[in-house]
């Protein structure tokens, strides 16, 4: 938006707050309004126009006392860290269902891994905490006829003492 001039916001009277809203935003406002009220019209105005009004012309309340200085932050290169590569741990899981299957696949992402049950294996804490979080959901017939959900983990870990990476 050009041509728009920023006033100071800190002021005693209403008229110049009301003038601007009427003159330069082009917003009709009630005259029973407090001084905050038509400030805070007038940010909201400048806000919607995507107008940045400097530090030192806001009211007083709103002023910022510290300068802004930006956080000193090192920026890594790689954000993102396959699941491959994350440390790992020893675990064993069993079966809790009521299956003959003897191992499972698991996936997360890229990463993918067979665990054959009861058998030490070392996996990330990303897939642990997935196969942790695998449940199933059972249905009981109750005598009065209401059916009751029945949640059940599907797998039980269980970490390997001694043994960490």
């Amino acid at each position: 938006m050009t041509g728009y001039t920023f006033i100071t916001l800190d002021v005693n009277v209403k008229a110049p707050l009301i003038a601007h809203l009427k003159d330069a935003c082009g917003v009709e406002v009630d005259d029973k309004m407090t001084i905050a009220d038509l400030q805070d019209a007038i940010l909201e105005f400048e806000e919607n126009n995507g107008l940045e009004r400097p530090n030192e012309l806001l009211p007083a309340r709103l002023k910022t006392q510290d300068p802004i200085v930006p956080a000193m932050t090192s920026v890594k290169e790689d954000v993102y860290v396959p699941i491959s590569q994350r440390p790992r741990k020893t675990v064993t899981v069993t079966n809790n269902l009521d299956s003959e299957a003897t191992d499972e696949y698991f996936q997360i992402n890229e990463y993918k891994v067979r665990i054959v049950f009861g058998e030490p294996v070392k996996i990330p804490d990303a897939l642990i905490n997935y196969i942790k979080s695998i449940k199933k959901t059972e249905y009981k017939q109750e005598k009065d006829t209401s059916i009751t959900p029945v949640v059940r983990p599907c797998y039980a870990v269980s970490e390997v003492t001694g043994e960490e990476s």
